[in-house]
């Protein structure tokens, strides 16, 4: 009651004041709450519009570390995806995010952080459909149990037709270093090692192909990209070997194959 009696107070001792008097009290006074208020009901207005007006997403992927993200070829990719998917992106969205970075060899700056706890986002909320990145990052989130089998989801003429482009994994070794990163006592990845040998490592010119042969129990997990048309076409990766993958709890993976399908043709 005192706040509201001292403002009846103050408003008592404006009257028979001039017009100018009491837009200078006003503008001294109460100016900055009202522009306050007005910028906060700007703001909640502007935010419950663009949600109303967003179209739901009907698919999402993800390309790391690529050479350059050149949104013109990506927004042509997408209009093929569109048109090879059958979705009507009037009515809803497809995004592939060609834009984030990942230093090969762990989490080193902010920006790995920020882009790792992004795309850890999309994977538990079950939006992230499919992935490209460099191969040392494509390790980093097959240790993480990432990314399909794809025995499980591709047909058998399909493996036939990638054959000779399949990334497998060891998952032997996947589990040993899994189990090595939660014994860590610092929470790092056990997969973590310098960026300039990781960078070597998965260059065009240092890679070598994981020879299933030699492994305990292989399993294919990823398609090396080296040989995309889009790829070379639009010079998405060009010094390092870019690998695909498609997420485990993806719902939309007749969609990825088609994606897959676009970068290799």
């Amino acid at each position: 009651m005192a706040v509201r009696d001292d403002i009846r107070e103050q408003w008592e001792k404006q009257k028979g004041s001039s017009l100018k008097h009491r837009l200078g009290y006003f503008m001294h006074y109460y100016l900055i709450w009202v522009l306050v208020i007005a910028g906060l009901a700007i703001f909640a207005a502007v935010l419950i519009h663009s949600q109303l007006k967003k179209k739901p997403l009907a698919y999402q992927a993800e390309m790391i570390n690529t050479s350059a993200g050149d949104q013109e070829a990506i927004d042509g990719l997408i209009q093929e995806l569109a048109k090879t998917a059958d979705i009507d992106i009037s009515a809803k969205t497809i995004e592939i995010n060609a834009h984030r970075m990942l230093t090969p060899g762990g989490l080193y700056t902010q920006q790995d952080i920020g882009s790792n706890t992004a795309i850890s986002a999309e994977m538990m909320k079950g939006s992230l459909d499919a992935m490209v990145c460099d191969e040392w990052n494509f390790r980093y989130y097959v240790n993480l149990a990432s990314f399909c089998d794809l025995r499980k989801v591709f047909g058998q003429d399909q493996l036939e037709k990638y054959k000779d482009q399949l990334y497998y994994v060891d998952i032997t070794e996947v589990k040993k270093l899994q189990k090595k990163t939660q014994e860590s006592s610092d929470g790092s990845n056990a997969l973590e090692e310098d960026p300039n040998k990781a960078r070597k490592e998965e260059s065009l010119d240092s890679f070598e192909m994981p020879d299933p042969n030699k492994m305990d129990d292989p399993v294919p997990v990823g398609i090396v990209l080296t040989d995309s048309p889009y790829f070379k076409k639009n010079g998405i990766y060009k010094d390092t070997v870019p690998v695909f993958g498609i997420v485990n709890n993806s719902r939309h993976i007749k969609t990825s194959k088609k994606l897959l399908d676009l970068l290799m043709d």
